[in-house]
């Protein structure tokens, strides 16, 4: 039991009714194609046929052949492409693969030697990944954009809207962190005002300490994050700007929400009274929020559309601005609690700023010298050099016998 418990409690909710829901896509395409129903693990196949059924499944999911829910939505396949893209397929294949070794299974997309994934599924998923069309990444905002943000004060949910999206953007903070979102219970817990703390000259400052907002760092601790990683405190220092300040923002978020009645530390920070009640202020209010900035500031100004960006473009943007403000590439991945270089991502080529100053520095040096190769720099790894295994395997009838000598011997 207490295994069992230990088990649970490395899935989310999410991952669970994830892989529920393609084993169920899994079972209606066996029905689909006229399989028995009572053998869904396909016990009577041997370790090919299921392969071959699970490549079949496969091109029939990203089709939506057999969904019928999907067919309804989509157009016609010749006018909408694939219905869904590799990434997706393969995480339906994952679920399934999932259910069958939990139930004392091989799993179907495996290779039952290697245990790598069967050379026909591997290709079938490459094939798709080249078919699918380009991504088109979440645009990072400007600073500017947060700051027009700070001037729609026309409701409560506008005043809320617009210093969570300020505060998020000094932590480079994920939508979960500080919003809710819709679906099922994530990992990453959402921000409260416990976890928000503020000092000055390096002493502690009560949440209902009247110099709350003029606090010298404020610190946040995030208590559970998307990576597994637990309780990261990330401190920003104030910056003395009236609208755009880490220390400011979050006082005014924690004096705001402390300042209705029901409320504590145990609150969370998007919570806004609306009406008389409390409730918590939503990713896609928020989004709704910002793409209405971003069309008041115009594409001409911008150089994207509204429906370009997204709440994730919240942490872009954190990324993109400390990187054009030279701020050194370990200190930015610890601010936006990167754990590898995937924040590189963040940063947007198509950011006019990007390389600003590298065309004139490519013509610092007008001329330089070329040290002349001599026969002992010769590249092993070229073509036709001696050293070169599969070169010296057609020097001649007794290139074998050269082969296993030294390479010294050949010259």
């Amino acid at each position: 039991m207490a295994a069992q418990l230990a088990q649970s409690e490395a899935t989310t909710e999410a991952t669970t009714a994830q892989q529920t829901r393609y084993w169920a896509y899994y079972t209606e395409y066996l029905s689909y194609i006229e399989l028995p129903s009572d053998d869904p693990f396909l016990e009577d196949f041997d370790d090919w046929e299921r392969t071959q059924v699970m490549c079949a499944f496969a091109a029939a999911y990203r089709d939506g052949t057999f969904d019928n829910q999907r067919k309804s939505k989509s157009k016609s396949p010749s006018s909408s492409g694939p219905a869904v893209i590799s990434s997706t397929v393969r995480a339906a294949l994952d679920a399934v693969a999932a259910t069958y070794r939990t139930h004392r299974h091989l799993s179907p997309i495996h290779d039952p030697v290697s245990l790598k994934l069967h050379v026909n599924i591997k290709r079938q998923l490459k094939g798709y990944t080249n078919q699918d069309p380009s991504s088109t990444p979440q645009k990072a905002l400007p600073p500017e954009v947060f700051r027009k943000m700070a001037e729609d004060n026309l409701t409560e949910c506008d005043v809320a809207a617009g210093q969570l999206t300020r505060g998020a953007f000094f932590y480079g903070m994920r939508s979960c962190e500080y919003l809710k979102v819709s679906g099922y219970v994530r990992r990453t817990k959402l921000l409260r005002l416990k976890n928000i703390r503020f000092y000055k000259h390096r002493r502690e400052l009560s949440h209902d300490n009247p110099q709350l907002r003029y606090a010298d760092t404020c610190s946040i601790t995030f208590e559970f994050q998307k990576n597994d990683e637990r309780d990261i405190t990330v401190t920003m220092h104030r910056t003395g700007d009236p609208v755009l300040c880490p220390c400011l923002v979050w006082a005014d978020i924690v004096q705001r929400i402390l300042g209705y009645p029901g409320t504590s530390p145990e609150s969370t920070v998007c919570t806004v009274l609306v009406g008389g009640e409390l409730r918590q202020l939503t990713s896609k209010e928020v989004l709704n929020r910002l793409r209405a900035v971003v069309r008041s500031i115009g594409f001409d100004h911008l150089g994207f559309k509204d429906s370009d960006i997204g709440t994730h473009s919240i942490r872009s943007s954190a990324a993109m601005s400390m990187y054009l403000a030279g701020v050194p590439v370990f200190t930015i991945m610890l601010i936006g609690r990167w754990s590898s270089d995937a924040f590189l991502r963040y940063i947007r080529r198509q950011v006019q700023q990007f390389s600003s100053g590298v065309s004139r520095r490519m013509i610092v040096s007008e001329g330089f010298f070329t040290i002349p190769e001599s026969a002992g720099d010769e590249d092993p790894r070229a073509p036709n050099c001696r050293a070169n295994f599969s070169a010296r395997s057609h020097i001649g009838p007794d290139a074998h016998q050269l082969a296993q000598q030294p390479f010294a011997l050949h010259y």
